[in-house]
């Protein structure tokens, strides 16, 4: 994910921070792997939002992709309903993540002022997250081109129809998953 880890930072090069709903740089990797090696199939797994981006691509794609075959693991797939639930069950641990991108991103802004205002970024604001709500709404909603509309950025990030995906994808999740609140898991079967 594009500027998230504090043990081994990821830092950002550019204003736009990472996206729940994109798939840009997964892409790329894909392409890239495509063209060095062309008789090659491409497998891929993801944990998290990687898994979420995984199944993006392969859902936006749709026959068009080239991964012949990906598993998702613990990979939310209606963020607005994740982000909203982690920061009410886990409100210490929904800080700690949005704290981690945070951090990364402050240290862009104070490399680049110019690039993070014009992206629409209140760096103060940041500096006093209190959970992932505030992080979209800080951070990734306006870099993302959504800025004062978090909501539908959120709604926007969810995959697209799971019927669209023309090659297999396993989706698995784990019943104690911090991110995807065990009963959003039984209760919304839009993923066997």
């Amino acid at each position: 994910k594009r500027g998230c880890g504090i043990q081994r930072p990821n830092p950002y090069v550019t204003a736009k921070a990472w996206c729940l709903l994109d798939y840009e740089d997964l892409t790329m990797a894909i392409d890239h792997i495509s063209k060095k090696y062309p008789k090659a199939k491409i497998f891929a797994i993801g944990l998290s939002t990687g898994g979420g981006q995984i199944r993006n691509y392969m859902s936006r794609m749709g026959g068009f992709t080239k991964i012949a075959a990906a598993v998702a693991c613990d990979a939310g797939h209606a963020w607005d309903r994740c982000i909203v639930s982690l920061d009410r069950r886990l409100p210490v641990i929904a800080q700690c993540l949005a704290r981690a991108v945070a951090t990364n991103y402050i240290d862009f802004a104070d490399r680049n002022p110019n690039h993070a205002r014009n992206a629409g970024v209140d760096v103060k604001r940041l500096k006093s997250l209190k959970n992932m709500e505030d992080l979209v709404t800080t951070l990734m909603a306006p870099t993302n081109g959504y800025r004062g509309k978090s909501y539908e950025y959120l709604h926007l990030s969810c995959p697209a129809d799971p019927a669209s995906v023309a090659t297999p994808l396993m989706n698995l999740f784990t019943l104690n998953d911090q991110i995807v609140s065990r009963e959003e898991l039984i209760t919304d079967s839009k993923y066997p």
